[in-house]
């Protein structure tokens, strides 16, 4: 029946009437005293049944009279008070069906909740309001405008758990309806009753007074300050440590609808002292690490934002928030959370090593600046002890070495083993950049060392082979490289170890061993040209030049791809910078001039410097 009111967008008027005109707008023989009676102790003699219901209502009451002389026990009494509610029912569908008003509706409901003989018989009334509140805002504001607030408070202070679960929940209901929010926070008692509620060991009842609580406090500023004057945040805190997840979070997201946005923040912080202040944040912050363990990473951001309204200052709160929004792939949102923890915490190692790795992997050139230039002024802040410090100096060297600033990051690495002369990657990081300066001698003492202490890192073993080839130590480069290779997992990170034996094998006149490496080389680099070449030049050496000839036009291809990624200007230009690019094309044109290259090479050639001159 209810659902049929909803649908009508009205609910049934002239069920809450005036005390005076109940006898004129309700059926001729159902009174308000006949009401009560019916929701008390139903009889079929004692209540009276409207003529429209008809044949169908005195079989009922009939039924009921038989029912009551023969039963007395409760659950007869219980069947006796289902029928009167029943027929309080059918007189209110008769009356909705003749005249009516959601005020009247709502008046005449309360006042059969108010008159009801028990609470289980109020719970009955109270169910049906709340379905239909539940979906009719007409409904909603005639709660208001029929004062029927000022019944449900005292119930939400009720012994009887149903009676506190469906007057939150009408509550709850009303609140939504934003017009209204203002009255109904400032119905006498019904706010403290609520927070009271809160704290209730029943879920329902709980949960329905948060979701109320928060909704009140969201609509309105001075919603914001009753419930702060209320007590409210004490028993939210509690609430917050709730081993239900479920009342913990709504309780987190109420404090928050409090606090965020609080028309006097000194008030605020005066009423709170420094412990009740930590207490609080060290709740919620407890709840959002909860939900980041979850994996729920927008209750964890809620949370934590919720904490910052209480604790600005917290560095650890800015830097979590900063983790979970870069989490959600939001950059700027977290590296502005990562520079708020740094602004209040320069030590803290954790922020700072996020923001840089941020900066220096998503950024530009003039990020990558901003990162060197923060990571150099906390690197000395940061306790020497603290286990992370050398990841955040090794992310100092890269940064550097990327800004082409090496003999920087040369110190960065000396540093670093100075501090811990066994961390064999730093002695690796060192001989690589000493290499890069041409300091084979330097480079060598640091890549022996690194390969001492790991000697079973291919990378290490590489980098040693490397520099030897360097200096024309060829036997024992060959050695390394062989080690490099066979301790590789994946050999897709060993391109140049390839190259390198290729090399190696190509002085000592292998050139059938080149020739695998050289394949192998452009297998898993056959996007450059100079793998191509390699193998070219392998079978030149090996008299295999019709398939020498096929793989200088796989060079001519890849240099055709390169250069129409490039501009006009730097296409124009790149032979020019690229030396050994140059040397190679040369030597394409004079394989295409010689007898016998084949008419495809002699093709492409004057295609691709047909290409080069226009």
């Amino acid at each position: 029946m209810w659902l049929r009111f909803a649908r009508r967008g009205t609910l049934p008027r002239a069920l809450f009437v005036e005390p005076t005109t109940a006898a004129r707008a309700v059926p001729r023989r159902l009174t308000t005293e006949s009401a009560s009676s019916l929701s008390s102790t139903p009889t079929a003699t004692g209540a009276p049944v409207p003529a429209s219901v008809g044949e169908a209502g005195r079989t009922v009451a009939a039924a009921s009279g038989a029912i009551h002389r023969k039963s007395t026990d409760a659950y007869g009494r219980r069947v006796k008070q289902a029928i009167g509610l029943a027929l309080v029912g059918l007189g209110s569908y008769w009356v909705y069906d003749n005249v009516g008003t959601p005020e009247k509706t709502a008046r005449f409901m309360m006042a059969q909740v108010q008159h009801a003989g028990s609470d289980e018989s109020r719970a009955s009334l109270l169910s049906a309001l709340q379905m239909a509140t539940a979906t009719s805002d007409a409904l909603k504001e005639g709660i208001i405008v029929s004062d029927g607030l000022s019944t449900l408070a005292p119930m939400l202070s009720s012994e009887d758990v149903e009676l506190k679960r469906l007057s939150a929940a009408i509550v709850m209901d009303v609140s939504q309806y934003s017009s209204l929010a203002a009255e109904v926070a400032s119905t006498p008692g019904l706010l403290p009753a609520v927070i009271n509620n809160i704290s209730d060991p029943h879920k329902e009842v709980a949960m329905n007074s948060l979701l109320a609580l928060t909704i009140l406090c969201g609509a309105s500023v001075g919603n914001k300050l009753a419930a702060f004057d209320a007590g409210a945040i004490p028993r939210l805190t509690a609430a917050v440590r709730h081993p239900d997840l479920d009342i913990a979070h709504v309780a987190c997201t109420t404090i928050g609808s409090i606090v965020k946005a609080f028309p006097d923040p000194d008030r605020l912080a005066r009423s709170l002292d420094k412990k009740q202040r930590q207490s609080i944040v060290a709740a919620i912050s407890q709840l959002g690490q909860s939900y980041v363990q979850q994996g729920n990473r927008s209750a964890a951001i809620d949370a934590f934002e919720t904490s910052l309204t209480l604790d600005g200052t917290n560095p650890n709160i800015h830097n979590a928030l900063g983790q979970l929004y870069q989490m959600d792939g939001n950059l700027a949102a977290a590296n502005n959370a990562f520079r708020e923890a740094i602004k209040y915490a320069p030590g803290l190692l954790e922020a700072q090593y996020n923001l840089a790795v941020n900066l220096t992997t998503h950024g530009s050139r003039a990020d990558m600046l901003e990162a060197v230039k923060r990571m150099s002024d906390a690197i000395p802040m940061i306790d020497p002890s603290h286990p992370n410090k050398f990841d955040l100096m090794f992310l100092l060297g890269r940064t550097l070495d990327r800004l082409d600033r090496v003999s920087e990051a040369c110190r960065v690495y000396r540093d670093i083993i100075r501090a811990s002369p066994g961390l064999w990657r730093a002695h690796l990081a060192l001989g690589r950049l000493l290499l890069k300066l041409d300091d084979t001698s330097g480079a060598l003492k640091a890549l022996r060392k690194a390969a001492l202490l790991q000697p079973h890192d291919s990378q290490a073993q590489y980098q040693l082979a490397l520099c030897l080839y360097r200096t024309g130590q060829l036997k024992e480069a060959a050695d390394a490289c062989d080690r490099a290779l066979s301790l590789a997992v994946d050999d897709s990170g060993m391109q140049n170890a390839h190259l390198l034996r290729g090399k190696l094998y190509a002085q000592d006149g292998d050139w059938a061993r080149a020739l695998h490496e050289f394949t192998q080389l452009a297998r898993l680099r056959a996007d450059h040209a100079d793998s191509h070449y390699q193998v070219a030049r392998a079978l030149q050496h090996l008299g295999r030049h019709a398939e020498a000839d096929d793989k200088l036009c796989d060079v001519l291809d890849c240099w055709t791809r390169q250069l129409a990624a490039l501009s006009p200007a730097a296409r124009a230009r790149y032979f020019t910078t690229h030396a050994a690019d140059a040397r190679v094309l040369d030597l394409i044109g004079e394989r295409r001039a010689a007898p016998g290259a084949s008419p495809n090479l002699a093709r492409k050639y004057d295609a691709f410097r047909a290409t080069q001159q226009s």
